[in-house]
């Protein structure tokens, strides 16, 4: 074949792809509509959504407006669990590790922060596992993907991590909804 058939062909099956502004005007019109109805079925009060949240600049996240209190509460409790996890693996000199990762760290030292890691997200599942106010949400097993923490009815999800590594569990969970960190 030609060059010029080539395009020609090209073109053709371009052309025979590519949408025309009428069937963009209908979508657009369509999802106008949908929007309004959406809108109009489920209109927010007041009582319902809390206030803008700020979320945390020093993580680089804002959340949406509309934010609902029931998962700032979530967060409020499941930051307050992380803490008391961080406090207790601080309560032992040199850290809370398993004798495991104690014999370990003798000759591999640089292992320290992940077994730090490893220690905290363990207190942390724990004590999250045993708060009776948290029932409502799911622990992701250890060893299966997802993020520590997540509610299936509002997708919202929350991860135990720290500031520098923030970014990486965005881009690893957004599938679940809306993320919240856990920094210690």
């Amino acid at each position: 074949m030609s060059p010029r058939l080539w395009l020609l062909v090209i073109f053709a099956c371009v052309g025979a792809f590519a949408p025309s502004r009428a069937d963009a005007r209908t979508a657009e019109t369509c999802a106008q509509g949908f929007l309004d109805t959406a809108t109009a079925a489920r209109p927010e009060s007041e009582p319902q959504v809390a206030g803008t949240h700020r979320g945390s600049v020093t993580c680089g996240y804002e959340s949406a407006s509309g934010y609902s209190q029931a998962a700032e509460s979530d967060t409020a409790l499941l930051q307050g669990h992380l803490d008391n996890a961080v406090a207790r693996f601080n309560s032992v000199p040199g850290g809370a590790f398993t004798d495991a990762q104690a014999d370990a760290l003798v000759n591999n030292p640089q292992l320290a922060s992940a077994f730090r890691g490893e220690r905290i997200d363990a207190f942390f599942r724990e004590s999250v596992g045993n708060d009776s106010a948290l029932d409502h949400l799911e622990l992701t097993p250890r060893g299966q993907f997802g993020p520590d923490v997540f509610n299936p009815e509002t997708q919202q999800w929350w991860d135990a991590t720290t500031p520098g590594q923030w970014d990486a569990h965005v881009q690893k969970y957004w599938l679940f909804g809306n993320g919240t960190p856990l920094l210690h």
